[in-house]
């Protein structure tokens, strides 16, 4: 669109193109004078929806730089790491003589994997910052839910920053949104979003400044939204642009997070059950 009228106009003034060119051409040229007229127009308009392309492309990238790629690999290898570890750290016990009971409820220790698996993501998010370059705090948390709101914050990193208590409960959370509205929720600018009419931060969210996104973690098998991801940064870091690329890495994670969520309510059945039938089993005395 830019080369075509440069070019006509140069076959009006170049000489020796001109005898080129058949003399027919230049008539059709002249006879059509407005669609050149109207390409020159058509240029800025075509440059400008160009830029606007380019601006929102990161919005529809769902890939990480080859570092980030390469940290993506690490983050999720060390939670299955101290899994296997655990696994077979079990082969050097005397688990011959184990019922088959014994041995679930020493292999599987979910709590704790949920916690290995949180420090994983905590850890890429802080090693991603790195590549750029740029010093930024974050605080990663996994909310509990019940019937959509925070019941309980299950495991946080940094240990040192435990979320505020009355988050729990908070129907107006940034939590609670993320699991009504069923998808990544991301606020680039905290100070800005408070004044905002329609904010979605809780007034007893202590941060004032910078980032955060809440990633609610959905089973279409139990229908429900168990938990909640929130990483908070205290810096500019999360943007809208970037809204697949945190879609695709917290959904690698969203599994193994259901995984050792369900290890964990099955290992809660059976610990009830056996202290139920343990109760029954006791015998009783009766003084008369």
């Amino acid at each position: 669109m830019v080369a075509l009228p440069t070019a006509t106009l140069a076959c009006y003034k170049v000489n020796s193109f001109k005898e080129l060119v058949s003399a027919d051409l230049f008539a059709w040229i002249d006879e059509h004078a407005a669609y050149l007229a109207l390409g020159y127009f058509l240029v800025p308009l075509a440059v400008g929806f160009e830029d606007l392309i380019r601006k929102k492309a990161p919005a529809y990238l769902d890939s990480l730089t080859s570092e980030g790629q390469v940290l993506l690999l690490k983050a999720m290898d060390s939670a299955v790491e101290k899994k296997m570890k655990c696994f077979l750290s079990t082969l050097n016990l005397d688990y011959k003589n184990w019922t088959g009971e014994e041995i679930f409820q020493n292999i599987t220790n979910p709590d704790r994997q949920l916690a290995e698996i949180m420090r994983a993501i905590h850890v890429f998010f802080e090693s991603l910052a790195s590549l750029s370059n740029k010093e930024i705090d974050f605080t990663t948390v996994l909310f509990k839910m019940k019937n959509g709101i925070p019941e309980d914050s299950w495991c946080y990193f940094p240990e040192s920053n435990m979320p505020e208590q009355n988050l729990l409960k908070d129907p107006s959370s940034l939590a609670s949104y993320a699991a009504r509205v069923g998808k990544l929720v991301i606020i680039p600018d905290i100070e800005k979003e408070r004044i905002s009419s329609e904010s979605r931060i809780s007034r007893f969210c202590r941060a004032e400044k910078g980032s955060v996104i809440c990633f609610p973690i959905r089973s279409e098998q139990i229908k429900d939204t168990p938990f909640v991801i929130r990483i908070s940064a205290d810096k500019a870091f999360f943007s809208e642009e970037n809204k697949v690329t945190y879609e695709k890495i917290l959904g690698r994670f969203r599994k193994r997070i259901l995984i050792e969520y369900a290890l964990s309510e099955l290992k809660k059945s059976c610990l009830k059950k056996n202290h139920v039938k343990k109760i029954q089993e006791v015998p009783t005395s009766i003084s008369l």
